[in-house]
């Protein structure tokens, strides 16, 4: 009888190890960045970035088209001529994007493979070198480039993103579903070219993206500066049966002209509950362990 009712308390345990969400579908990822070595062009590259969980919106690189030097009607003195450039190089600095070609040409997207992380609470940050009229940008979405080559503005897509500003002491709140679009602007009182820290807080209970910057950033623990008219982009309209969570939700960052970016960590939020339930049923196999054993 004994055994019997540490069996049934075993199998208990079991099922609600088995049975509970414990491990997100979306994880937590540390990258520092300045691990990798070549661009975004080559296999290698990318087998190695894709095997530490990012990928890239576009490998295609440099792209030519042809320069009619003025004379449509005389192909002879045409000339094929680099028309954009969406290279992403790596060094040991981290990941530079749009060093290649200047402006929307060269931007491009890195993203995390797992592509439902609106269906979780996390904590993301990313450290970024920009100089004024360098274009960063940090959210979550699908993280194509689309319109202007920003992040999936113009598309169908639902997306929310953080777009850091150093030449106009801001950065923009941007979100966008089925090519509906807002706007809404954040004052950072000294933001200036240099080495920042941006942090997004995602609360899917809420529904709201949060986003706070740590400027002028020299290592350690993230300290947000202050800053003004500071909202949480609200996420409640993205989720739809045409938007999240059936449509993709990386975490991306992307920018132009030779911004760099490192030191990407993304820290899920596990939901009480699902711990509190998930430490009860591990309790309660090792308890039933302990007893097969005595």
């Amino acid at each position: 009888m004994t055994r019997t009712r540490i069996g049934l308390v075993g199998l208990i345990g079991g099922l609600l190890i088995t049975s509970l969400p414990v491990t997100e579908a979306a994880s937590s990822l540390s990258l520092s960045l300045t691990g990798f070595s070549g661009d975004s062009n080559q296999v290698a590259t990318q087998m190695a970035v894709g095997a530490a969980g990012l990928n890239f919106f576009s490998t295609a690189g440099p792209q030519f088209s042809t320069n009619n030097n003025g004379s449509p009607d005389d192909p002879s003195d045409d000339f094929q001529e680099l028309s954009n450039d969406d290279t992403v190089v790596f060094d040991a600095n981290g990941a530079h994007l749009g060093s290649r070609f200047a402006g929307d040409g060269g931007r491009n997207y890195v993203r995390t493979n797992e592509s439902d992380y609106a269906t979780t609470a996390f904590v993301a940050e990313i450290t970024f070198d920009a100089g004024d009229g360098q274009a960063v940008y940090f959210g979550l979405g699908s993280g194509d480039r689309a319109l202007f080559g920003t992040p999936d503005w113009s598309t169908q897509l639902s997306s929310a993103s953080f777009w850091p500003e150093t030449n106009n002491d801001k950065f923009t709140r941007f979100r966008t579903q089925n090519d509906v679009n807002a706007f809404a602007d954040t004052g950072v009182p000294g933001f200036s070219a240099g080495t920042h820290r941006m942090r997004m807080t995602f609360n899917p209970v809420a529904s709201q993206l949060f986003a706070q910057i740590d400027t002028n950033y020299a290592g350690g623990p993230f300290v947000a500066d202050a800053t003004t008219t500071n909202f949480p982009i609200s996420t409640a309209t993205l989720f739809a049966a045409d938007g999240w969570p059936t449509e993709p939700s990386r975490i991306f960052f992307g920018g132009d002209d030779g911004a760099v970016f490192r030191d990407l960590s993304i820290r899920v939020v596990p939901e009480p509950a699902s711990v509190a339930l998930a430490a009860m049923g591990v309790a309660m196999a090792v308890v039933a362990v302990r007893r097969r054993r005595s």
